[in-house]
């Protein structure tokens, strides 16, 4: 691993440096099923692009490793999440109820995984690439445009995506009756049922109360046929996500099932944020970890990159790559499992001169 310039690596950085991502209500309450390695690569789009703005169709975007490392990735992983995540959603389909019928449309329009190697080769023929190409003018401009993005991504791209025409208007030139979710809480939630919650939720953050008939739960997570009580629809979807809501978010939730006559028909959530505080203390769960300052992160996120003991923990291509992945471990020690935050809190005491 050799030190690079830095400036390879600044575009990528200032890519996934938004902390918000938004949808349109009509997209938040729509009808699907995902899995969260699926919603990471949605989120991870969604964090690319500006929502007030109109997007164009076929606009592409790039994903890159360091993009799934702030999404609290094992960087050991990657490659292989995100070539699942791709190949699973080409395949799903969603459903949106708009005010004239429902939408039945897809996620995505293209999906194209990136090998390494090959682009390596391509990029370090760059100026004849042509020549290497397939005599198809589309799809050659596409791929001296993904070379050209190579260059400025120090060989961290892992995919090229497009969304699907029909869901642009429902992520683009949002200017009212949209949600906003925050990148830091998602990254912490591990269930699909957790991250949807969360999204309805979000859809009433400025009163801090969403309610919503049992029906149309069971419709937006696709579960008409399934978790017919509404004591099995409590025990294994309401109860666990809202408990992950409540502990690995920035918000306080509570829930009520509300009767109609003698049968349950709507559930109520109740929300609102924690104090700066209590959000630093939950962060600070594991018993290893320390609270520090952005100066001390950047200081010894780079030292703790060049240190022979965490070479294992490594795939980048660079020293700053790898100390980026470990100052979002410093900044939130339980974006990765507890056994490697301890181990990079324990470089920290015994590999610098880091004093509490």
């Amino acid at each position: 691993m050799q030190s690079e310039n830095q400036e390879a690596i600044q575009p990528v950085l200032k890519k996934m440096s938004k902390k918000l991502i938004a949808m349109d209500n009509e997209l938040i309450r729509s009808s699907y099923v995902l899995d969260v390695s699926e919603l990471k690569l949605i989120y991870t789009a969604l964090s690319k692009l500006d929502s007030s703005k109109q997007i164009e169709p076929r606009t592409a975007i790039y994903i890159t490793k360091n993009d799934y490392v702030q999404l609290g990735t094992n960087p050991k992983n990657i490659v292989r999440e995100v070539r699942y995540a791709c190949e699973k959603l080409m395949k799903r389909t969603l459903v949106i109820n708009t005010e004239i019928g429902d939408l039945y449309t897809h996620w995505m329009h293209h999906v194209w995984l990136l090998k390494s190697d090959d682009l390596t080769d391509l990029m370090n023929n760059y100026e004849d690439a042509k020549k290497l190409l397939r005599p198809n003018i589309a799809h050659q401009k596409m791929v001296l445009d993904i070379l050209k993005e190579l260059k400025t991504c120090d060989e961290n791209l892992v995919a090229r995506i497009e969304f699907h025409d029909d869901i642009l208007p429902f992520l683009s030139a949002l200017q009212s009756h949209f949600t906003q979710l925050r990148l830091d809480d998602l990254k912490n939630l591990s269930t699909f049922y957790s991250h949807r919650f969360y999204h309805l939720m979000m859809q009433f953050n400025s009163t801090g109360v969403c309610k919503l008939s049992l029906m149309e739960l069971r419709k937006i997570l696709l579960l008409e046929d399934k978790y017919s009580q509404t004591k099995d629809l409590r025990k294994w979807v309401i109860e666990p996500a809202i408990k992950e809501i409540r502990e690995k978010t920035s918000f306080f939730i509570e829930h009520k099932l509300i009767k109609t006559g003698q049968r349950y028909t709507y559930l109520e959530l109740k929300f609102k944020q924690k104090k700066t505080i209590e959000i630093k203390k939950a962060k600070a769960i594991s018993s290893d970890a320390i609270e520090l300052s952005e100066a001390q992160i950047s200081k010894y996120s780079s030292i703790l990159s060049r240190i022979n003991d965490m070479s294992d923990l490594s795939t980048f291509p660079t020293y700053d790559a790898f100390a980026l992945w470990i100052a979002n471990i410093l900044r939130d020690p339980k974006s990765v499992r507890d056994e490697t935050a301890k181990r990079i809190f324990k470089a920290l005491r015994t590999h610098t001169d880091f004093k509490k």
